[in-house]
Order: C-alpha cells, then structure tokens, then sequence
C-alpha cells in the first residue's frame, strides 16, 4: 500500500512500526488494551539485587537534598528502595518535548498505582546536545496553524553553546533570563501562532527560571532539576493528585555511584573493566551495540602516524566513559595497550589529545573532575544490572538493554562465585517500554496537535476526571497520538511535507475525536 491509496496515520505508524521492534512488539502484544492495564503490565522489578539499593537512596539523597529540599530527598530515598522503577526514557534539561513530558504523565500515573510511594524518579540522559530533538537549549510551542511541519523553537541559550552536552553547561542567572524574556516579548508576540503557550512560557521563564532557587546553582544540568520539578505541579489542579515527579541527569546519578563501586573491587562494574578476562571476552560481545562502543571504528577514529593524531570517523560509540574536552565536548574513548599498562585514548574533534590511565584511582579523579562522563554502558550497568533498578526506556532502550545485560552474564566467569551474581543480573527486567504515547492533544479547526507542558497549563490544570480520561486510553490510540513526534525521530530524513502534517493532524483528530483527551 502507499500513501495515495492508504491514510497517513496508518501509512506512517506501518513505518515506524517497521524500524522499531520494541515498538511493533508493544502494539502486537497491548494495541487494545488501556494504558492503566499496559502499566501493570512493565511496572515490574526483580526482589534481588547483587548490589545494595541503599547505596541508590544515598546517592538520590544526597543529590535532590540542595536541589529540593530535605522532605523530598528523604522520600525520594524511601521510595526507590520500595519501589525500583525508574523512568529512563527522556532526555535532561527543562523539558518541553510532548511525547517525554506525556511519558513523564504515564509514569507518573503508574507510580500512583503503588501505595505508600509518592516520588516518580526520572533518571534522563544528559549527554545530549543543547539542539537535541527534544531542544534542550529553550522551548518548544506546537501550533497547528503553522507551515513549519515541527514545533516553534525558542531559544534560552545561544547558538555558540548548541553542541554542548546538557550536563556540562553552565546555566543561566536572572540577567540571562530577564534578557530572554525581552527577547521573547518583543520578537514573538506577532509571530507565535499559540498566545496561550506563549503567555505560558513567559510566566515560567520569570517565576521558575528566574527563581532564587534554581538561579543561585552554576550547572544548567541542577537549574533543570528545579525547574523541571516546578513546571510539573503546575500541570495538576491539585498537587495530591500525582507523585511528585523528580528528573535527574542519568549520568550524574551514575557518576556518584560509580566513585563507590570503582573504589570496590566486588562491584560489578570494577569486575567487567579490571578484570582482564572478563574485560576482554565483554569487548567483543557489546562490538556494536547501542549504548557502548564500535572498535573498528574507534580504531579508525585515532591512527598513528609517528606523533601526528588523525581524526577519520564520527560516530564511534565509546569505551565506558566519555572524555571532555576544554570545549566542555564529548570525547569517543578507545582502550589502549601502552607498554605495560591500558589507558582510555581519544581524540576531540579539534585535534586536542584524550589519554586517561585505566586505573580505578585514576578514573575516580576524573569524574570527579568531570574529565569523565559515563556512557551509557558504565550507566546502566550500576543502576539496572548491580542494583537491579528497573529502568522503563524507549524503544531504542529496550532494544540495546536487554543487549548489555545478556553480554555482561556471558563475560562473566563460570567459577561457582560469580553463579550467583549472573543469576542475579539475570533477573533484573530490563525489556521495560515507556515512550511513543501521547494521551492529551490539543484540538483546532477540525485538526489536533501534540500537548507540551506549555499547551497543558494554557488549556487549564489537569483535573482527576482528565486523568481517568487519559488512563483508558488504548496504548494503539496512545502511539498513534504521538505519531508526528515518532516519525521525526525514527524516521530518518522522512519526506512528511508541511502539507504532509496538516493532512496528519486532521486524519488524528477524525481517528482520535473520543478516544484520547481532546482538549479546544
């Protein structure tokens, strides 16, 4: 079938579908079922872990105490002992983006479901550029009587810091803000097609960006923390009515936890990276995999040509970690043999050297220097395979974590000590899919479009009648829902035009009239 003789929505979902497994999976397996049911379904954890929880709760602690305050910290370290389900499938900084804030929606209305527990931690990767998809660098105002065939972007940081990773940047000060905010009245006011988001957006900018509270921290990684947590009580009429919602950075939290486990030579991690037989049969087995490294490319990337270092490929993956370099940058890291020892080598994409010794004392220093960022690998190895914390993804995650997780168990050595820990390992759900789903849209002119947080406040506070409304929604009418955003982001180089959008919205709004929170 083809477009002409085939709607778009089932067109573009048969697309999506055939690009993304874990997501085929999900709507052969639940497409008619409620998403309430479909979260009974993945809100699932093992009973054991090979390292201690409480070693997450001191970390969560000790991270959200300066950034929320002590009662929630307490709480937050309460409940992820009780109950380990993280979210994992968003991407940090104030976040704009529909379809993560909707999943944000889903996973807090399935931490709801759990009595006694009344934090939903959102573990979200900061290693993504400012002009990520999601646009971390400002805003996002979606607006269907637009002839861009994408959201309005509004910017909050400048170009030059674009390619900067989320958890290196520094934030903003109340100057910065008061400048945007200018900016944005001034210049916006006639050319945004969406006064409600907009007024919206102004009014966060100057009571939550520009708050004592998230201005007085240097890292925009810790504002977002703040500001994230700020924006989602004003989603709800009533802030009883959901958990409090707290997003970190996933790196940060790993990096805390990853000075204890390298200084523990039973920690998982210490034993896949400085055990040589099980470092060198892991290599292989992840070669590849998404989240971890590419060796032939990495060996590409840095040849050796007398003292003359070569940057020949992009791309690479890396080895553990990532190096930063003097322009706060990501660096590809490639294990080395030189002489006696192994090293992380790497080259910036400015030319400028990367070298770490491979040493646990070594890379300590580093991270905690913030020379080192872990990977993804380094990631969820210490938080969803030692301390056995269900990491609910999207559905690139749950394709690559399962991945990692079988690897680690066959590197493992088959002597009767390490028995135990692999059956452990084992048992950790790594499969959990909690992405693609929209249940709000906004309605216009016989067409819908997607509901960021700037939509939802302007529509009015969510009441517990709308979120009835939203949890019987089917999870097939969820994923067609978020459609346009999965396309964008599956669908490479797709050849959806701005007419190709607005023929979408009105086919979403005629399948979806009834079946999704539709709100004018």
């Amino acid at each position: 079938m083809t477009k002409s003789a085939d709607s778009l929505c089932d067109y573009w979902l048969r697309s999506v579908r055939e690009r993304s497994p874990v997501m085929d999976r999900a709507l052969q397996g639940f497409a008619d079922i409620s998403v309430t049911d479909y979260l009974s379904e993945v809100f699932r954890f093992s009973g054991q872990s090979y390292q201690s929880r409480s070693d997450l709760g001191v970390v969560l602690h000790d991270y959200i105490e300066p950034l929320l305050g002590q009662e929630l910290a307490e709480q937050a370290a309460v409940d992820i002992a009780k109950h380990p389900v993280a979210l994992t499938a968003n991407h940090h900084g104030v976040d704009y983006f529909a379809q993560s804030v909707q999943g944000s929606l889903l996973f807090g209305m399935g931490k709801k479901r759990h009595a006694g527990v009344r934090t939903a931690p959102v573990f979200a990767c900061g290693n993504i550029p400012l002009d990520n998809l999601t646009f971390p660098r400002g805003a996002l105002i979606y607006q269907a009587d637009t002839a861009s065939p994408g959201p309005k972007k509004l910017a909050v940081f400048p170009n030059k810091v674009r390619r900067q990773p989320v958890s290196l940047v520094s934030g903003v000060d109340q100057n910065k803000v008061n400048e945007v905010i200018r900016r944005i009245s001034k210049t916006e006011k006639t050319e945004c097609h969406n006064d409600g988001s907009l007024a919206a957006l102004l009014e966060i900018l100057a009571d939550d960006y520009a708050a004592d509270a998230s201005c007085k921290h240097a890292r925009y990684s810790d504002q977002s923390v703040i500001i994230n947590h700020r924006v989602w009580q004003r989603l709800f009429a009533d802030q009883q009515l959901m958990p409090d919602l707290i997003t970190l950075e996933l790196e940060e939290v790993a990096r805390r936890l990853l000075l204890k486990d390298l200084a523990d030579s039973g920690s998982l991690i210490y034993q896949l990276l400085f055990s040589s037989a099980v470092r060198e049969k892991l290599i292989p087995l992840l070669d590849g995999v998404t989240g971890c490294w590419n060796i032939s490319k990495m060996r590409n990337r840095i040849a050796h040509d007398g003292s003359d270092t070569v940057l020949k490929t992009e791309g690479t993956g890396t080895f553990a970690f990532w190096g930063i370099d003097d322009a706060n940058r990501r660096v590809p890291l490639f294990p080395e043999q030189q002489s006696e020892s192994l090293i992380l080598n790497g080259i910036s994409d400015s030319g400028q050297p990367q070298v770490f010794p491979f040493a646990p004392d070594e890379l300590i220093k580093a991270l905690e220097n913030r020379r080192l960022l872990p990977s993804l690998f380094s990631c969820f190895t210490v938080i969803a395979l030692a301390r056995g914390v269900s990491c609910l993804g999207g559905y690139y995650q749950a394709e690559y974590l399962p991945a990692i997780q079988a690897g680690v168990i066959e590197a493992l050595q088959p002597e009767s000590e390490q028995t135990g820990m692999k059956h452990v390992i084992g048992a950790s759900y790594t499969e959990g899919y909690l992405s693609g789903m929209q249940l709000i849209m906004t309605g216009r002119e016989q067409s819908v479009y997607p509901a960021g947080p700037l939509e939802i406040i302007s529509g009015g506070a969510l009441s517990e009648s709308d979120l009835n409304i939203m949890g019987n929604v089917s999870v097939g009418n969820a994923h067609l829902a978020s459609l346009l955003e999965t396309i964008s982001d599956v669908v490479p180089a797709s050849d959806l035009t701005a007419e190709g959008v607005r023929r979408l919205l009105r086919e979403q709004y005629s399948r979806l009239s009834g079946s999704v929170l539709i709100r004018h």
